[in-house]
């Protein structure tokens, strides 16, 4: 008999936050606020909510799927960041 076995798919953004796990605990103020000051181009912004607002409509094609998942998955992963980045500036207080 044939057992199936389930692998869950992670996205890049999980993948990166067990990659950043440091082991000693303790995260570098700078690279903390370096990844703060990081952010999405507005140029990038604008494409994704142009992709939304045609994704919205029906009109999206499936090579803007991709690019609009694209766009999303850079963003949370950009959020996993950032969220790592205020933990380790508040314990370092």
């Amino acid at each position: 008999m044939h057992t199936e076995q389930r692998i869950s798919r992670k996205s890049g953004a999980t993948v990166l936050s067990y990659a950043l796990e440091i082991k000693s605990g303790v995260f570098p103020t700078e690279g903390a606020q370096f990844i703060l000051d990081l952010g999405i181009r507005q140029e990038d912004k604008e494409r994704m909510l142009l992709l939304l607002a045609r994704r919205q409509e029906g009109k999206i094609t499936a090579e803007e799927t991709e690019d609009l998942e694209s766009y999303i998955e850079a963003d949370n992963l950009l959020s996993v960041l950032k969220a790592k980045a205020i933990l380790a500036l508040k314990k370092a207080r």
